[in-house]
């Protein structure tokens, strides 16, 4: 089956209830295609997974 995904509304649509621009949307990526395609929707990415501050895993400090 597929999955729910997340898009952004790039100008108000009248779709099961009103989206107002800015709002975020979850539909099936076929019935958002053609929205896609129209410029009303753009697709949220994942959200990516912030990178270590400190890839070594031991904090040097500056002596002074």
């Amino acid at each position: 089956m597929a999955e729910l995904r997340t898009y952004r509304v790039n100008r108000p649509l009248h779709g099961d209830r009103f989206y107002a621009a800015g709002e975020l949307r979850q539909m099936l990526p076929a019935d958002a295609t053609e929205l896609l395609r129209l410029g009303a929707l753009e697709p949220v990415l994942d959200k990516a997974e912030p990178a270590p501050a400190n890839k070594g895993g031991r904090t040097v400090r500056a002596k002074g």
